[in-house]
């Protein structure tokens, strides 16, 4: 039986040692997600979150011809899994071609950030995607909304607030 727990216990020593997390670059930022009631219940069950960030800076015009057709220059990507119980995800954005910012408007590091979630079930938690400059996301954690993909909970939420909003 020993070695059995000491083989477990070691499972994320060996994933650490053949998948090593990056160390941060300056352009680290954490993600909030936040689900719903139903999200929450299907995650139970979950193999985890897919995170999928990729990032770009909007392309000066006389780097037009190296970007692609809405005007990003491609400046990297990076792909995590994260256990379900995770409601605050660390994206370490150290493979970011620096070389390329000087293509881009003012410099800056654009991302655009997807969230899935899957269950075990085939109950697939969706989170809405968030895009923004980076500086932003160091700014403030941006909270990414999760919900099944057959739900509109977080629509529905935003009606009800506005609604009693505007009856006040």
């Amino acid at each position: 039986m020993a070695p059995i727990v000491l083989g477990l216990t070691q499972c994320d020593l060996v994933e650490a040692i053949h998948n090593p997390k990056p160390k941060d670059g300056p352009y680290a930022y954490d993600l909030i997600l936040k689900t719903s009631p139903k999200a929450e219940a299907a995650l139970k069950s979950s193999e985890g979150w897919y995170v999928d960030a990729y990032y770009y800076g909007h392309a000066k015009p006389a780097f037009i011809s190296e970007a692609d057709t809405l005007h990003r220059i491609y400046l990297g990507r990076e792909r995590w899994g994260y256990a379900a119980t995770s409601r605050r995800v660390h994206l370490y954005a150290a493979k970011i071609d620096t070389k390329k910012l000087p293509q881009t408007i003012e410099g800056e590091t654009w991302v655009v950030v997807t969230v899935t979630g899957g269950g075990m079930d085939g109950k697939v938690v969706d989170c809405h995607a968030y895009i923004g400059p980076i500086r932003e996301a160091h700014q403030r954690a941006p909270e990414m909304h999760c919900e099944l993909e057959t739900e509109n909970y977080w629509e529905e939420v935003a009606a009800s607030a506005a609604e009693a909003s505007a009856s006040q």
